[in-house]
């Protein structure tokens, strides 16, 4: 019979540093989408008497093509930080689903027979 200790720790270590990692990430997004939703509601008026029904997507693209370089390098980091913080979503559910199997092969091993409790 394997004893799967070990392999159990390793894999919730890494679960705990994608997770550290997602929430740094999650917090980056959500100031530069606060920060540029603030610029964005300076200059909504004159968007919305270009375009009525402007949604908040193209006004931010808008916003993106009339103003200077922070602005543009704000929201591609932005759009960085959202991108990295969906991919490692789908990694820390990936080592949840190993840790998942791995405790549901040990309860096997000790028991002999395979039953998942929930």
């Amino acid at each position: 019979m394997t004893d799967y200790t070990e392999d159990l720790l390793r894999y919730s270590a890494k679960l705990q540093e994608l997770s550290s990692r997602y929430a740094t990430e999650r917090m980056r997004y959500g100031k530069l989408d606060s920060e540029l939703k603030l610029v964005l509601a300076t200059k909504i008026k004159g968007y919305m008497e270009k375009k009525k029904n402007i949604g908040i997507e193209l006004a931010m693209l808008q916003l993106v093509s009339d103003t200077t370089l922070p602005i543009q390098e704000m929201y591609k980091e932005m759009l960085l930080a959202f991108n990295n913080y969906k991919a490692l979503g789908v990694l820390i559910d990936a080592q949840n689903s190993c840790i998942m199997s791995l405790m549901a092969i040990m309860k096997y091993n000790r028991s002999g027979e395979f039953s998942v409790d929930k």
